[in-house]
């Protein structure tokens, strides 16, 4: 059933002048404010899948990287209230829907729009295909 399919959203910090803790610090931020709220099943740091030869062995998680999942159906209160964490930090945001995905810059709250207008689109197509 198309109602209960979760979208995957990835966030990573997109600031090449920030170091690396202070990537990770935001990302930890904006982790507790998004798990808040209720448009959101699950949240939490991305997993490295591919961690550097020598790497110590466990789960390694990307620095400044979040993925959360959003039930079809809480998209768009999802969408609306993007904005309010986004604090004008400059985001990139991988959207995944199904088996299609596609990765936006954000630097502003126009930019949001355009991860709205993707968003729809994916959910269409695979609406389409089923």
């Amino acid at each position: 059933m198309i109602d209960s399919l979760l979208v995957e959203f990835s966030f990573t910090i997109n600031d090449p002048n920030l170091e690396e803790e202070r990537k990770q610090k935001i990302a930890t931020q904006l982790l507790k404010e998004l798990r808040q709220w209720e448009e959101v099943e699950t949240v939490d740091f991305t997993e490295d899948v591919s961690p550097e030869l020598g790497s110590k062995p466990g789960i390694a998680n990307l620095i400044g990287w979040l993925t959360t999942k959003v039930k079809i159906d809480k998209i768009v209160n999802f969408l609306q209230k993007l904005p309010e964490v986004m604090n004008k930090k400059p985001l990139k945001i991988s959207v995944k829907v199904g088996n299609n995905e596609t990765t936006i810059e954000v630097k502003n709250t126009e930019d949001l729009l355009q991860v709205e207008e993707t968003t729809k689109r994916l959910i269409e197509a695979l609406q389409n295909n089923n």
